[in-house]
């Protein structure tokens, strides 16, 4: 007897259903649509997701998780200001896949604003990225990379913020155009950088 994996099973229809609204928008996201997508019966998706909420919500923390998983492998061990940089342009939409993402939560967030379950834990998704890039930038001051003068909270903040908006501009660019567009970036970390750090940079 075959035994199902019922969290890898799920996961995958989370990102079927990812990939609907990526590819056609949240309207096309039906559980009929859905359990063709799957090649399963709706009696089967049901089972999953007993609602087309549950679809949704689970498609968005389907794209959260991604870009999450992304960020904590990177992360891992010492980083430095310029791991920092390279680590943060991951989450950004500059290839097929981060599209992918990046267009799931373009959908949804629109969504979300008129359904407070999902408003609720965009909220909390947003919470976790300013203090997990809070945590990064206070292991980067206590290491000497970056200024004592900055205050990692707020800081965190712009970064979250400015990536956020950054990636939904980008989704109107050509997959190509896009990777010019972020080159500013290089002088926003420079600025963050300590004398220490640029001092060892230079040798």
């Amino acid at each position: 007897m075959k035994i199902v994996d019922h969290d890898k099973r799920r996961e995958e229809m989370a990102e079927a259903a990812a990939r609907v609204v990526a590819a056609d928008g949240f309207e096309a996201l039906t559980t009929r649509r859905l359990a063709k997508e799957l090649g399963c019966s709706l009696g089967v998706l049901s089972h999953y997701f007993p609602n087309k909420e549950e679809i949704v919500l689970a498609a968005f923390q389907w794209a959260n998780q991604c870009i999450a998983r992304r960020i904590s492998h990177a992360a891992k061990g010492p980083l430095t200001l310029d791991q920092f940089k390279p680590l943060l342009l991951q989450v950004l939409p500059l290839n097929k896949q981060t599209d992918l993402e990046w267009r799931v939560r373009a959908h949804l967030n629109t969504y979300a604003l008129s359904h407070a379950r999902l408003m609720k834990k965009h909220r909390e998704e947003l919470r976790s990225g300013y203090q997990l890039t809070a945590e990064l930038l206070r292991d980067l001051q206590a290491s000497g990379h970056i200024r004592n003068d900055i205050d990692p909270d707020e800081t965190a903040g712009t970064v979250v913020d400015l990536m956020t908006g950054l990636a939904m501009n980008l989704l109107v660019l050509p997959l190509a155009e896009r990777k010019q567009r972020v080159a500013f970036i290089d002088h926003y970390w420079e600025a963050l950088r300590s004398e220490r750090s640029t001092a060892a940079q230079a040798v």
